[in-house]
């Protein structure tokens, strides 16, 4: 599941916020049973513990971009909105927030911390 915990900025993160907002009204049903860490699952186990674990990735914003673009909502989202420049414009700000006006987009290094987690669950015999 896509989540961006982190981009190291606060102005960076609150333009995340804002695009993601966009987005979450693309997340399928299946999706957001993910977004929601599987909390909404009933489980038949007895034991259920989850771990919430951070993962650091750093990219050039170039590659964000495209790791952006390849996110679960992107398709529905650029499908239902044909003309849209919202990833464009977020790019734009996000290049502005960490670029020096002259760097390219392919030369500025961005560090992205990722929330994933995990479910174990097991029934006491």
């Amino acid at each position: 599941m896509f989540q961006i915990e982190d981009l190291c900025n606060e102005e960076a993160n609150k333009a995340y916020e804002e695009f993601y907002a966009t987005m979450k009204d693309y997340l399928t049903s299946k999706l957001l049973i993910i977004a929601n860490k599987y909390e909404t699952i009933d489980f038949p186990f007895h034991c259920i513990q989850r771990l919430d674990i951070q993962v650091k990735m750093e990219m050039t914003i170039d590659q964000f971009k495209g790791y952006m673009a390849s996110c679960h909502f992107w398709p529905p989202y650029s499908q239902a909105n044909p003309t849209t420049s919202i990833l464009e414009d977020f790019m734009i700000r996000i290049q502005r927030i960490f670029g020096n006006g002259t760097t390219s987009s392919a030369e500025v290094n961005i560090k992205v911390y990722r929330k994933i987690f995990l479910v174990l669950g097991r029934n006491h015999r």
